[in-house]
C-alpha cells in the first residue's frame, strides 16, 4: 500500500468517542473565545503552566492564522453541554516549504483517563490527513504539534503516536528593572518606539533591505494593537535613517491583572542579516528592555530556539534572562 493510500485509509477511518455523550461541535461565534479560554487555562494550570489565556488573547492568536477559519478549523469536544476539550487545525507551509498539518489539542485532566485525548488527536490527524491527500505529492508534509515539559500527558501520547521532538525551546524571563540602557549610541545608530501610522513603512523597508518580514506581514494586528495600546511594544533599529531590525512584544492585560505581575511577551527579535550576531542585536535588545522599564513594566519574556546552530541561550543569560519553562515542537512523518 502506498503513503498516499495509507493517509487515505486514516482520513477516512471512523474514529468513535470514548462515551456516548460526547459530541463534536465546530466554533460557532464570539461566545466560543471565552468557552476555550477557560477550558485551556484548567488544562494548562493542571500541568503548571503559568499561562493565563484570556478570551481576548484566543481571538488574537487566532486572528493571526493565515488562511485559519475558525468554523472550518476548531472543533469543540461536549459532554452533556459542557466542554471538555478542543482541537484547533491549521495547515500552512513553513520557511523550509514543508507543508505543517498542525494541530493543538487540550483535554480536561478529569476526561484524560477516558480516552478522550487519544481520540482528540485522532480526530484531527483525519480532518487534517483529509485536507493533504488532494495534493500531488505528500513529500515534505507532515503533522505537526507541540508541548511544554509539564504537560506529560501531552506530550506522552504525541510520543507513542509515532511523533518525534524537532525542536525544543526555553521561554527566559528577565527583570528589566535591573537592565541598564545603553549609555550611548554607536556611531549613526538610533533605536525608537514605531507608532501605529510606520507599520506600512516598517514592513516596506524591512523587505528592501533584505529583512525577514513574515513575523510583522502574518501579525499585524498584534502590532497596531500594540503601537496604540503601549508605546515600547515595536521599537526599531536605524543605522543613518535605514531600518536595520526590530523587536515586536506583547502585553497580556488580563494575565497580568490575575497574576498580579506587569511582564510583556517580546517575541520577535529581527535583524538584516549584515547586523545578526553583532552589536546591534544587544543594543537593540538593551534599548528595548530599557523602554519597557521605563513604561511602567517589570519583566520581558523571549521564547529561545536552543536546538538553533547559533543557540542565544548564553547570550540572553549575559543579558540577565533565566529559564522559566522548557517548549517542545512535535513532527510526525507520513511516510
Amino acid at each position: 500500500m502506498s503513503t498516499k493510500q495509507k493517509v487515505l485509509a486514516v482520513s477516512n477511518k471512523t474514529i468513535q468517542p470514548p462515551a456516548e455523550n460526547i459530541a463534536m461541535r465546530p466554533f460557532q461565534d464570539d461566545d466560543d473565545f471565552a468557552l476555550i479560554a477557560s477550558l485551556q487555562r484548567r488544562c494548562l494550570q493542571a500541568d503548571r503552566v503559568f499561562r493565563l489565556p484570556s478570551q481576548g488573547s484566543i481571538a488574537h492568536a487566532f486572528a493571526n492564522l493565515c488562511g485559519f477559519i475558525p468554523g472550518r478549523d476548531v472543533v469543540i469536544a461536549m459532554q452533556a453541554d459542557k466542554p471538555v476539550g478542543y482541537v484547533r487545525l491549521h495547515v500552512h507551509c513553513d520557511e523550509e516549504h514543508r507543508m505543517l498539518l498542525h494541530h493543538r489539542c487540550f483535554t480536561l485532566p478529569r476526561m484524560r483517563h477516558a480516552g478522550l485525548a487519544e481520540f482528540l488527536l485522532s480526530y484531527a490527524e483525519g480532518r487534517l490527513l483529509a485536507r493533504a491527500i488532494n495534493r500531488n505529492t505528500l513529500a515534505g508534509t507532515f503533522l505537526t504539534s507541540e508541548a511544554y515539559e509539564t504537560e506529560v500527558e501531552k506530550w506522552g501520547l504525541l510520543e507513542r503516536s509515532g511523533y518525534r521532538i524537532e525542536t525544543t525551546y526555553d521561554d527566559m524571563v528577565c527583570n528589566v528593572g535591573a537592565v541598564q540602557a545603553p549609555i550611548e549610541a554607536p556611531d549613526r545608530w538610533c533605536v525608537r518606539p514605531a507608532s501605529s501610522e510606520t507599520i506600512g513603512a516598517i514592513v516596506e523597508s524591512a523587505r528592501l533591505h533584505g529583512i525577514h518580514t513574515g513575523s510583522l506581514e502574518n501579525m499585524s494586528t498584534l502590532a497596531l494593537n500594540a503601537t496604540q495600546s503601549q508605546a515600547g511594544l515595536v521599537m526599531t533599529l536605524h543605522d543613518e535613517g535605514v531600518l536595520m531590525g526590530y523587536t515586536l512584544g506583547r502585553i497580556d492585560h488580563h494575565e497580568n491583572r490575575t497574576l498580579g505581575r506587569r511582564r510583556a511577551y517580546i517575541e520577535h527579535v529581527t535583524l538584516a542579516p549584515q547586523r545578526q550576531g553583532g552589536e546591534g542585536d544587544r543594543f537593540l535588545m538593551l534599548s528595548t528592555l530599557a523602554q519597557l522599564k521605563k513604561v511602567g513594566l517589570s519583566e520581558a519574556v523571549c521564547r529561545v530556539d536552543t536546538d538553533h546552530p547559533r543557540c542565544r541561550r548564553q547570550w540572553y543569560a549575559d543579558l540577565g534572562f533565566k529559564r522559566i519553562a522548557r517548549y517542545s515542537s512535535y513532527l510526525k512523518r507520513l511516510n
